[in-house]
This record gives structure tokens, C-alpha cells and sequence, in this order.
């Protein structure tokens, strides 16, 4: 979020009440340098953590309340709609 928005802006302080708010997110891949940072806004566990820079593509982590899970996302060929497996 630092690469949005200055610290202290009202812009971060908007974007980090809507965190606060969240209890749902569909989180991707992301590099591990920025990964200690997310951890900490989205509070997530340690296992979380270290899971997000290993997703394939086409993965995501889920996140409702305390409850996680890995996702498989999968665009059918014949409609080109999306349709989304779990597996946990």
C-alpha cells in the first residue's frame, strides 16, 4: 500500500479503515519482499505468509472470518466464465 499512497495521507488512512472493515479477501501470489508488509496489515498467520509468494498461477488463499482456504480458479473454454474449486 506504501507504493499508493504516502503514510499518514488520508488516502492510507482510507485504504487501511477498509482493511479493518474486511472480513472476506481473495488473496494472489505476490513477491516476498512485500509479503512481511501484508502479513502485518491483513493479520496473517505465519503459515498464511509463507504460502503467498508459492501460489501457482490461477491460485489464491481465501479468507472469511477464521476460516482459509487454497482456491483453484478455472475459466471453462466453451463459455468464458469463470468457475472457482476449493480445496482445503
Amino acid at each position: 500500500m506504501s507504493s499508493q499512497a504516502a503514510d499518514g495521507s488520508t488516502t492510507a488512512k482510507v485504504a487501511l479503515g477498509l482493511l479493518a472493515d474486511t472480513d472476506c479477501w481473495v488473496l494472489f501470489r505476490q513477491s516476498t519482499t512485500e509479503v512481511a508488509q501484508a502479513a502485518e496489515l491483513l493479520q496473517l498467520t505465519e503459515a498464511e505468509a509463507e504460502l503467498r509468494p508459492k501460489l501457482s498461477k490461477g491460485r489464491a488463499l481465501s479468507k472469511v472470518g477464521q476460516h482459509t482456504a487454497v482456491l483453484q480458479h478455472v475459466v471453462p473454454r466453451a463459455s468464458g466464465r469463470s468457475a472457482t474449486q476449493t480445496r482445503d
